[in-house]
């Protein structure tokens, strides 16, 4: 491999590591209203 082709694999690779921290943030968002609606749904049983 030369340079270019290195650099497009890091560039490459940096999206790809981008894309999964993007996804990783929404899950967390995701599972934070889960719990809260959760929570809201288990106060409402008392």
């Amino acid at each position: 491999m030369n340079e270019k082709e290195i650099r497009e694999s890091f560039a490459k690779l940096e999206n790809k590591i981008d894309a999964l921290h993007k996804c990783i943030v929404s899950l967390t968002n995701l599972y934070e209203m889960s719990k809260e609606k959760i929570n809201y749904l288990m106060e409402l049983q008392k």
